[in-house]
């Protein structure tokens, strides 16, 4: 279950790093417009969903230090989208942000496969997340 939410958005991320790497300049602004939305109304929420609700579950099953970094990965993405922001309306430096920013995210959606698919939760696991998801303000 895991895997196949994770695999649904890691695929959105691959397809944004596609298309960041094909774009054509007067598609640009559709696209920063786009991804923009994605991270602010999706990725954030992924983010806290997970540190809230599934890792603290996961901490019993995997090395603390496997957690930590996942939640480093996602303060680093945050702060480079932050910049990127910031510098949005410098094409070159932008553009730069935002192709690093979309490199870290393909790389830490494929460290998270990695780790939900050698993962087992049971149902009481599973039953746990949903409860503190619902308790989540998204």
């Amino acid at each position: 279950m895991l895997l196949k939410i994770h695999s649904i958005e890691a695929q959105q991320i691959r397809t944004l790093k596609e298309t960041l790497t094909q774009h054509r300049s007067h598609e640009l602004t559709t696209f920063v417009e786009e991804f923009s939305q994605f991270v602010k109304s999706v990725l954030f929420n992924h983010f806290i969903v997970e540190e809230e609700a599934l890792f603290p579950v996961l901490h019993s099953k995997v090395k603390s230090l496997t957690i930590e970094n996942l939640v480093f990965d996602h303060k680093r993405i945050i702060n480079v989208f932050n910049e990127y922001l910031k510098y949005v309306d410098d094409f070159n430096r932008s553009f730069q942000l935002l192709k690093n920013l979309i490199d870290y995210l393909d790389i830490h959606a494929k460290k998270e496969e990695e780790l939900f698919s050698s993962v087992t939760l049971s149902d009481e696991e599973l039953k746990k997340i949903e409860n503190r998801v619902k308790l989540i303000p998204l």
